[in-house]
């Protein structure tokens, strides 16, 4: 009886579990900012790895939607540089700590494009 039981469980068992794996219906990282610009949500500062590559940040608006590297996206391609350290915004302008590269990078808060830099500064950490 145990190994009818067994022979009828597991194939069972196996039934259930491939039917209940599917692909997650998520769309691609949008290319372009959202119709508010990068105001009406938060943003993920990921540091980046030390001493190689670059840091990076993504925006996730009210509604849940993800942009991925904004930053990126938004600046033809480049890179922000070694360890993000924080995000502070002021005004209209972001302001993006870059501690491992000796900089701040300025940006239009709504378009997230490059508007200066802040340079030669002493591993800075925050800015207020």
């Amino acid at each position: 009886m145990k190994r009818k039981l067994k022979a009828f469980v597991l194939p069972l068992i196996l039934a259930f579990t491939i039917m209940s794996c599917n692909k997650d219906d998520q769309e691609p990282n949008p290319t372009h900012a959202p119709d508010s610009g990068y105001i009406n949500g938060y943003y993920i500062v990921n540091e980046g790895p030390f001493m190689t590559g670059s840091g990076t940040i993504d925006f996730v608006t009210r509604t849940g939607k993800k942009y991925q590297n904004i930053y990126l996206t938004s600046n033809d391609g480049q890179v922000l540089g070694n360890l993000v350290q924080s995000v502070a915004i002021i005004g209209t302008q972001t302001y993006i700590v870059v501690n491992y590269a000796n900089k701040i990078e300025v940006v239009d808060t709504k378009t997230f494009r490059k508007t200066g830099t802040i340079e030669n500064l002493p591993s800075p950490r925050y800015i207020i």
